[in-house]
């Protein structure tokens, strides 16, 4: 009986699928690698926001923009798949978008696909495309997120909402991690957590189209760069975040999570000084 019971918990054990690996303390970050696709890890995003202003009309209000791709994968990186490159190992999402304070619109657009040739995917360590994805049914393009020399280079076009942008983001600042060395945990007793940090104050130039017209405009972005695998506790279901950019020079970072009554289950920030130091 009792060689039964262990053949059977060693057969369990030897055909358990592999896991995620999850973000943890410890964790030793290498550039420019780790702006590439994480497959060991279930999540991550590349999240940039901003504000642009046109350089033939100084005087207007600045336009903000915002892209992310999030990649949630559907295999862990160890899982035996098929070696065909049509058998996604991730999903692919993507958000848009752009406001105008001089007409109050805000216009977004999305889309999702699993990451298979044609549609879309993420590069690997070494590759100038971070990730891309076919744009919206009607638009015949892709947005991309791309690395070059240096620089993030963002493309977004959606012709059925004439949302259409192409940007350059320049780093002028030092990385900026958020928690020790890069681990920010997302519960009081440090359980769970991502591996995170930002860019702030990117130089930012390119063309964005304003009113059926192509404009050349200069600004500022910040970039998030997330991964992780845990989800959320179970008493939260949601979170706040923010990223700011004070007049004195000052980068501030500032999340809560809350539970389903709306209450705060954990909060985090990050303050980087005019100085450099946090």
């Amino acid at each position: 009986m009792r060689l039964l019971v262990f053949c059977m918990l060693a057969t369990m054990a030897w055909a358990s699928p592999p896991q995620w690996r999850s973000a943890a303390p410890g964790y030793v970050w290498q550039f420019p690698a780790d702006l590439a696709r994480h497959p060991d890890y279930k999540t991550e995003w590349w999240y940039i926001t901003g504000h642009l202003q046109p350089q033939d009309d100084p005087e207007a209000a600045p336009l903000s923009f915002q892209l992310t791709f999030f990649r949630v994968g559907l295999t862990p990186a160890l899982a035996p798949v098929d070696s065909s490159a049509w058998s996604p190992t991730d999903l692919v999402m993507a958000h848009a978008a752009m406001g105008d304070p001089a007409t109050g619109k805000h216009v977004f657009s999305e889309v999702i696909h699993r990451a298979t040739p044609f549609l879309g995917g993420f590069g690997a360590a070494g590759d100038t495309t971070l990730a891309w994805v076919r744009a919206p049914a009607g638009t015949d393009a892709a947005w991309s997120l791309r690395y070059r020399e240096g620089t993030f280079c963002l493309t977004v076009r959606d012709d059925r909402r004439n949302l259409r942008y192409e940007l350059q983001c320049a780093p002028t600042r030092p990385r900026l991690f958020h928690g020790e060395g890069g681990f920010s945990p997302k519960t009081q007793q440090g359980d769970a957590g991502s591996l995170y940090f930002s860019r702030t104050r990117m130089g930012t130039r390119g063309t964005v189209l304003r009113a059926g017209q192509e404009v050349p405009v200069v600004g500022s972005a910040w970039l998030d760069r997330e991964i992780f695998t845990s989800t959320l506790a179970d008493q939260q279901v949601g979170w706040d975040w923010f990223s700011l950019n004070l007049d004195d020079g000052t980068d501030l970072m500032l999340y809560r999570l809350r539970n389903a009554d709306g209450q705060e289950d954990f909060a985090l920030g990050t303050r980087r000084r005019p100085d450099g130091t946090t």
